[in-house]
């Protein structure tokens, strides 16, 4: 989110150019959305978290199927000036702050993680055929069967 306008991301009761007032609606989880659309490789981490980050990328990229990583990010100039969240170094702290991992998450109640950001790979199945790679097989049967 940019700060420039809302988005199924912004958290509710934060403002943004075009919420003014603050946010009414209830932010997407987006891991748990690709996970109901059934990504075969779900990650998520913070522009603090710079290594796992990265590696979340490359092994995304690198996954054959539909992969989602969600790279948590605010834009310090807008957003940050209109929820009074401080410059730059004070949003990096806070991602740092409300941070959990995945691990350390499934540990604890729902209400012990409440308002936290959880963080790690929460899907990376291999068990699945990659879609391109099923429609490649489906051509060649119809192929083969029209030769028929």
């Amino acid at each position: 989110m940019t700060g420039g306008q809302y988005s199924p991301t912004t958290p509710t009761g934060a403002k943004s150019k075009t919420t003014v007032y603050g946010n009414i609606d209830a932010p997407f989880d987006l891991c748990q959305l690709a996970q109901a659309a059934g990504a075969t490789y779900v990650a998520r981490s913070t522009v603090y978290h710079v290594q796992m980050l990265t590696d979340q990328i490359t092994k995304g990229l690198q996954h054959k199927g539909f992969s989602v990583i969600e790279a948590m990010s605010s834009c310090p100039t807008l957003f940050g000036r209109l929820n009074k969240l401080g410059g730059p170094a004070e949003m990096l702290q806070h991602f740092k702050d409300q941070s959990i991992m995945l691990a350390q998450a499934r540990k604890l109640q729902p209400e012990e993680i409440a308002g936290k950001l959880v963080l790690g790979t929460f899907v990376n199945r291999t068990d699945r055929p990659e879609y391109a790679a099923q429609y490649e097989q489906l051509k060649k049967a119809a192929e083969r069967q029209a030769d028929v």
